[in-house]
């Protein structure tokens, strides 16, 4: 195999590793919805009901609303539900994994 592809498998193997604990057992662990989450939650519904709600929430103390935009996305493909709201959270952070590889790749060559 080409270095290429050796390293696209190599990123595709790390995605799936880290993708399996954070998605596994979202509608469980930790059991409901607290803080954070569940303002989050709360103001993607409030999304989907309004439309635009700005940048910034008060009604979520501030947090600014991009999350809030990315769960609603989500959530009109997933049902609006425990694990509709976490695994919102948790694509993004599996989507870290290959982005923190391109970022070193062209940091460090």
């Amino acid at each position: 195999m080409s270095t290429p592809r050796l390293e696209l498998a190599g990123v595709a193997v790390l995605t799936l590793a880290g993708a399996l604990p954070r998605l596994l057992a979202l509608d469980s662990i930790p059991p409901g919805l607290h803080g954070d989450e569940a303002w989050t939650g709360l103001e993607a519904l409030r999304v989907l009901r309004e439309g635009g709600i700005g940048v910034w929430s008060p009604s979520a103390f501030g947090q600014p609303a991009g999350p809030f935009y990315w769960t609603a996305a989500v959530l009109l493909f997933l049902e609006p539900t425990v694990v509709g709201v976490r695994a919102s959270i948790a694509l993004l952070g599996v989507l870290t994994i290959p982005a923190s590889f391109l970022l070193y790749r062209v940091l460090l060559g």
